[in-house]
């Protein structure tokens, strides 16, 4: 019985309370991983308050180019952002590694990214590949392939569709060009 860890999810409007509740309950015994699932842009501030506190950090990383963010209806800094907070979560947490003698994702530490590859985004995401290579090859990326068009993506042209084969396969191809060695697709 119990929790394995503490997962947060999209949690940086909560962090100065989830640091004060952290505080409160190590002093009464917690010892459980902490896991931080965000949308790759947190604040530095923000990343400097988890400083220490969390193990593991899975960041999306959506777009890299400014353009590119504005037109799926994000801010044009995300990007900016994005490469501050990814190189500061590194810094914090290293590659993703677990303990040898463990098999099950308990324990698991470090900076495991995701990336939702999009229709037309196989030259955004070989971009997102040779940012995140920069940082460290060996890197965990986790290409999620499941890109559906819903809700208003419906009418944006160039994102109204699913993947296919071929982008599928040129993302494949991004991969091994960077050398990436550690990257799940599904």
């Amino acid at each position: 019985g119990g929790a394995d860890n503490i997962q947060l999810i999209s949690p940086t409007a909560y962090t100065k309370q989830i640091v004060v509740a952290l505080f409160e309950a190590a002093k009464n015994g917690l010892k459980l991983p902490l896991v931080h699932n965000g949308e790759g842009e947190e604040s530095m501030l923000a990343l400097k308050l988890l400083d220490g506190l969390v193990d593991m950090y899975i960041p999306d990383v959506k777009f890299i180019r400014p353009e590119t963010a504005e037109r799926i209806g994000l801010s044009r800094h995300y990007p900016l952002r994005m490469k501050e907070a990814s190189v500061e979560m590194y810094r914090q947490c290293g590659p993703l590694r677990r303990p040898s003698d463990s098999v099950e994702i308990v324990g698991v530490e470090g900076l495991l990214v995701r990336h939702l590859l999009m229709p037309e985004g196989v030259e955004e995401a070989a971009l997102i590949f040779a940012f995140l290579n920069d940082i460290d090859n060996s890197f965990p990326l986790h290409i999620m392939t499941q890109y559906q068009p819903l809700h208003a993506a419906g009418d944006i042209p160039g994102i109204d569709r699913h993947l296919t084969e071929e982008e599928l396969q040129a993302a494949v191809k991004a991969v091994r060009k960077h050398r990436m060695t550690h990257v799940y697709m599904s």
